[in-house]
């Protein structure tokens, strides 16, 4: 998808106006956004070395640069006799929590289902577990959900939440700005052809723009935006998701929803 503009400019734009007072606005850009570095190698590796510890010969995990758990790489596939859903459910949890140092779930009460798969054909018997979106001062943190594959032999478990990071006090960009903004604006996307959608009054409703965490990942860092999470809806259904920071009113990303 290829967008014609970017949002560097809101927050001058509008003016300091927020949602809560600005006598702190310099001291907490001291603060925000949190960014992650990747680990030192030597740091890495002690952080590999721990994890390896820890998996033994069920269990299997990689780490990112960062010494998060990572989502890459080739599923464990197999089989499981395993027939109870809950005791299923416990194992992955309980997963999760063993390896809390690279998982970030300290608590399986943490851990909501997403879905549950068991038994995809008859070679495949094993049981798919994902949970959703790690939930951070009550906001979502996209990218987040965590997912499994359990055996008999193997828990291969994926994807990471965060730990502590900074959250401004207010919002430097209120809700209805961030919406304004977009108003009368093109999205240019390429579905078989370039098309354009025009982004009319009708397309954002105010009420469901929610506040939410977007770490923005890149090789070097990840920098853990608090944003708007703004549905573009020109057919009473998400086509897109635009992500406004609440502080600088940058674009963080946009997320297509559909595929041509």
């Amino acid at each position: 998808m290829k967008i014609r503009f970017v949002l560097p400019a809101l927050a001058a734009i509008l003016g300091l106006s927020c949602d809560g007072p600005t006598g702190p606005y310099e001291d907490f850009r001291k603060l925000y956004p949190t960014v992650l570095r990747p680990l030192p190698p030597a740091d890495l590796d002690s952080a590999k070395a721990r994890l390896n510890a820890k998996l033994g010969t069920f269990y299997k995990a990689t780490l990112d640069n960062f010494g998060l758990l990572g989502s890459s790489g080739f599923l464990s596939r197999g089989r499981s006799s395993m027939t109870d859903t809950a005791q299923a459910l416990s194992i992955v949890k309980q997963g999760f929590v063993r390896l809390s140092e690279f998982s970030g779930v300290r608590d399986t009460a943490d851990l909501v289902v997403a879905e549950i798969r068991h038994g995809l054909n008859v070679v495949l018997t094993d049981w798919a577990i994902s949970f959703s979106l790690q939930r951070y001062d009550g906001m979502e943190v996209h990218g987040t959900w965590l997912y499994s594959i359990l055996t008999d032999s193997s828990l291969d478990l994926r994807n990471h939440h965060y730990g502590e990071f900074y959250i401004p006090p207010f919002n430097v960009i209120s809700r209805s700005e961030a919406r304004e903004y977009w108003i009368g604006r093109d999205i240019e996307y390429h579905c078989w052809v370039p098309s354009v959608h025009h982004i009319t009054d009708e397309s954002i409703d105010t009420g469901e723009i929610e506040r939410c965490v977007y770490p923005l990942a890149s090789p070097d860092s990840v920098v853990m935006h608090v944003a708007w999470k703004i549905p573009v809806k020109p057919y009473g259904q998400p086509m897109w998701f635009i992500y406004t920071d609440v502080i600088t009113g940058e674009l963080i990303a946009m997320e297509q929803l559909f595929i041509c």
